[in-house]
Parts: structure tokens; sequence; C-alpha cells
């Protein structure tokens, strides 16, 4: 079952499901749907979680005994799985699909991974984790939707929209989601009642960018062709 990312708090907010896979480029938006998830597990009584990073050397056999041994501290476990890479191999495919294949009721499998080729959706372990659970599935942000999108962030964190700010957050960091975030929670922490005094942001904003270009200038001049 597929749910979009917008769609997930809806979904959460009516129940779990036993296995979430949530991947795509930006680390962020995976990074959040993530939270979001372990946030609704955490209220339905999943608070024991054990982590597993996983490449193509991973020693499948450690999450199947940890799955067979009762926790000492609850009986709703998570198991959080992060895939370094879709390309599992034979092996790991096989090992994916059948752990999916025999969850216990008393546990909830997430997994997350990176950007996934056609490919790689096409597979196999990928099929499986599709009838079983719910994939959320994250794209890039393009630079079109960019400003709509840290206006979004910045409702969320309690901020009053400001067209002329998010659009300065947007140029400044150049589609780094990472980077917008990081401004967004600072305006969060220098507004905490969430009016954003625009003209002193976009002097800041302008006086940075005026050091940043003198600092080109001065690195061009000392032959630093690092910066």
């Amino acid at each position: 079952m597929k749910i979009k990312p917008d769609q997930l708090s809806k979904h959460l907010s009516n129940g779990l499901e036993s296995l979430y896979f949530v991947f795509g480029p930006e680390i962020l938006l995976v990074e959040q749907s993530l939270a979001l998830i372990k946030e609704a597990a955490k209220e339905n009584s999943f608070s024991d979680r054990v982590r597993f990073d996983i490449d193509g050397q991973f020693p499948w056999d450690t999450i199947n005994s940890e799955m067979a041994s009762p926790s000492l501290f609850t009986e709703k476990r998570i198991i959080e799985c992060r895939l370094t890479t879709g390309k599992l191999g034979i092996k790991g495919s096989k090992a994916l699909t059948e752990l999916v294949d025999s969850l216990p009721d008393d546990v909830l499998l997430i997994i997350s991974t990176g950007k996934l080729d056609m490919n790689q959706q096409k597979s196999k372990w990928f099929k499986a984790l599709d009838k079983k659970g719910a994939i959320i599935q994250h794209w890039e942000v393009q630079n079109e939707h960019l400003v709509g999108w840290i206006i979004n962030q910045m409702t969320q964190l309690g901020l009053k929209t400001n067209n002329e700010v998010a659009e300065a957050i947007a140029y400044c960091t150049e589609g780094n989601l990472l980077a917008s975030m990081q401004e967004i929670q600072k305006l969060q922490i220098a507004y905490p009642n969430g009016h954003i005094n625009a003209n002193e942001f976009l002097n800041q904003i302008d006086q940075q960018s005026h050091y940043s270009v003198f600092g080109l200038i001065d690195a061009a001049l000392k032959g630093d062709s690092t910066k």
C-alpha cells in the first residue's frame, strides 16, 4: 500500500500497519516521515526500539534472533532497518522477503533507505514490502516548489508565514533542504512568538551575502581554489 507523504499523519491517526517503508533521495524528508511513524508507535505503546544498519554483507539472522527473543521491558517493539543500499543481492532480497512474511504481532518493522531506481522498485523484496505494509516515497523538492515547502515548514513550527522571508531562505540555501530547515529553526528560536521581523531578517541575510561575496573575492586573490 502506497501512502503519499502529506497523507501520512492522517493515516497514522487511524491506526498502524505492521510495516512501514520510507525511501527517497532527500534525507530530511525521509527522517521527518520516520519521526511521525515513531511518534505514532510510541503513542501505541511501542516503547522498545532496536536499530540495524544494513549493507550488502549484513548477517540477516541477527534480526530473526532479535525478533525471536522476548523483550525484557515491553511486549511491543520496533525493529528499525536502515538500508545503506537498495542493492540487496539474492541473499539479502530473500532474507528481507522472508522477514516481512513472518512478522510477529508485537513487532513494528520500520525500513528506510535513499533513492531507488525503477528496477529496484520492481524487485521481489520491494513488492513484498508493498504487499505487507505501507510505502512512503519522497521525491526531491524542485526549485519551483521550494518556497512553498519552506512556508509549509514555517507553519508547522508555529511561525507566521512571510513570502519574502521564505524566498530569501530558498535563495541563500540553494535548494539544500537541511540548510533551509536550519534557517527555519533559527527563526523559531529568534522569534518564539512566531512573528518574524522580516526587515531585520532580510537585512541580516543581505549582510551575510555581502560578506560571502567579499570572502570569495579575497579567496580568489589569495589563490584559494577550494573556496
